[in-house]
C-alpha cells in the first residue's frame, strides 16, 4: 500500500512538474522567432522597450486567440507604445541618422495596427471592449452596448460593474452605488477588483457626507495597499474631522473593515449597498 501511494505521488509530482514546464511564459526572442511577422514592423531602438515588449507579447496573445479581451488589451498596448513614442519623433542623432526614421516607422506600424482592429471590433458585444472603443475612440454604437449593460441582471463582471458605477455617480447616485456593491460581492478576490475602486468609494462617500462610510473604505484602501506602492492620496484625518468620528466610533467601524477585508480577500463579500439616496422620478 504504501509503494503504491508512494509511486501515485510521484507520478502526480512529476506531470505537475511537466505541466509548470510547459506554462512557462516564452522570452521575447522566441516568440519573435515563431511569429516574425508581429516583431518584424517593429524596429529594435533604445526608445520604449518596455512598451515594445508588452506590445509583442499582447500582439502574440491576439494572434493565439483573437477574442474581445485580448483585442483590448492590444489596443492598450499599441496606444501606451504611441504615447512614449510620441515626444521622440522630432529627436535626430547625428550619428544614428536612421534612428528618426525607424521611431516614425514603428509609430505608424502601430496605428496600422490600431486602425485595423477597430475594423475588426465594429459590432462587438463585450462591454469592456465596447466601454474601452467608446471612451478612447468615441464609438457611440459601442457606448450603447456597454449601458446596455447595466440592463442584464447576469452581469457579474466586476470590472463592467465598476465601470457602470462610475458612469451614473453624476446623475443616479444610488443606482452608482449598487453597482460599486455588486462587483465587490461577484469578485472573487481583492485581486479580481478594479485597482481604484476603494478609492472611488472613498470619493463617493466623501462628496456624499457619509462620512462614517468614506472612514470604512478609506481604512480598507490603506490597509490593502501594496506595500511596494506609494500610499493613496486619502486624508483619514479630515475624514474623521468632517464626520465628527469619536475614537469609539472609530474602534467600532475598525472592526466593520477587518470584517470587510476579510470577506473581499476570500470571495466571500456579501454587504448590499447602504439605502441612502432616492433618485427623483424621471420628467
Amino acid at each position: 500500500m504504501f509503494m503504491f501511494n508512494f509511486k501515485s505521488l510521484l507520478l502526480i509530482l512529476i506531470s505537475l512538474t511537466l505541466a509548470g514546464c510547459g506554462l512557462k511564459e516564452k522570452s521575447i526572442s522566441q516568440i519573435c522567432e515563431e511569429a516574425p511577422g508581429i516583431c518584424n514592423d517593429l524596429h529594435v531602438i533604445g526608445d520604449c522597450r518596455y512598451n515594445r515588449t508588452s506590445l509583442i507579447r499582447a500582439r502574440y496573445n491576439h494572434l493565439q486567440e483573437s477574442n474581445d479581451k485580448n483585442i483590448k488589451t492590444l489596443l492598450e498596448e499599441l496606444d501606451a507604445y504611441k504615447v512614449c513614442l510620441a515626444p521622440t519623433l522630432q529627436i535626430a542623432y547625428k550619428r544614428y541618422k536612421d534612428r528618426k526614421q525607424k521611431r516614425l516607422d514603428n509609430y505608424l506600424a502601430s496605428q496600422k495596427v490600431i486602425d485595423q482592429l477597430l475594423k475588426d471590433s465594429v459590432g462587438t458585444q463585450d462591454p469592456n471592449l465596447a466601454y474601452y472603443l467608446w471612451t478612447n475612440f468615441n464609438d457611440l454604437q459601442a457606448k450603447k452596448v456597454f449601458l446596455a449593460a447595466a440592463k442584464q441582471p447576469n452581469l457579474t463582471d466586476p470590472s463592467v460593474l465598476a465601470k457602470l458605477a462610475v458612469y451614473y455617480s453624476a446623475d443616479e447616485t444610488q443606482k452608482s452605488l449598487d453597482f460599486y456593491y455588486k462587483a465587490l460581492r461577484e469578485s472573487r478576490s481583492i485581486e479580481e477588483l478594479p485597482s481604484n475602486i476603494f478609492l472611488q468609494l472613498v470619493s463617493f462617500f466623501f462628496r456624499t457626507n457619509k462620512y462614517e462610510e468614506a472612514y470604512i473604505w478609506a481604512k480598507v484602501t490603506l490597509d490593502t495597499a501594496d506595500d511596494d506602492d506609494e500610499l493613496p492620496p486619502i486624508n483619514l484625518d479630515l475624514i474623521v474631522d468632517r464626520g465628527f468620528i469619536t475614537e469609539d466610533m472609530q474602534s467600532e467601524l475598525d472592526t466593520k473593515v477587518d470584517m470587510y477585508i476579510e470577506a473581499l480577500e476570500d470571495g466571500v463579500f456579501k454587504e448590499q449597498a447602504p439605502q441612502y439616496f432616492q433618485e427623483l422620478p424621471a420628467q
